[in-house]
């Protein structure tokens, strides 16, 4: 990448895009109001003298992340096994993709420890299983012709 190129950022919590704001030395997630610290390079930096520590303003300590609104319940349907319906949890608090929300929920999960198990797609079993019977039959008919 090319300096000075716009790119994409994503939030590390929940997925969605960030958007820099000219000026703001943090950027702030829309979603799940996860915040992250730029780094400003030390020629943009101003520094000033204080003669006074009453000058000084308290500055709050930086509030912990709090997780998504939804990584409870997210977190709930792992432990039941529900993939689909976290990724359909995901999905509908971040408006994000199918494949980005599916990302998120797997991350999560191998984060707190959820093994989740494969996808087991019947349909798929179904069909491979209906034609292994009709080419057994159709391998036996042809046997039997041929005698």
């Amino acid at each position: 990448m090319i300096d000075g190129e716009p790119r994409e950022l994503r939030c590390k919590a929940c997925g969605a895009a960030l958007h820099y704001e000219p000026g703001a030395a943090v950027l702030t997630c829309e979603h799940c109001g996860t915040e992250y610290a730029l780094d400003v390079p030390s020629e943009f930096t101003i520094e000033f003298e204080v003669e006074d520590d009453a000058a000084i303003p308290d500055v709050e300590a930086p509030a912990a992340e709090e997780p998504p609104p939804y990584k409870a319940e997210v977190l709930a349907l792992l432990r039941a096994g529900q993939l689909i319906e976290a990724v359909k949890v995901v999905r509908a608090h971040t408006g994000l993709g199918l494949r980005e929300s599916k990302v998120l929920v797997e991350e999560l999960a191998a984060r707190e420890g959820i093994d989740i198990p494969a996808a087991r797609n019947k349909a798929c079993f179904m069909i491979v299983a209906v034609t292994v019977i009709f080419t057994v039959a159709g391998i036996v008919s042809l046997l039997m012709l041929a005698r």
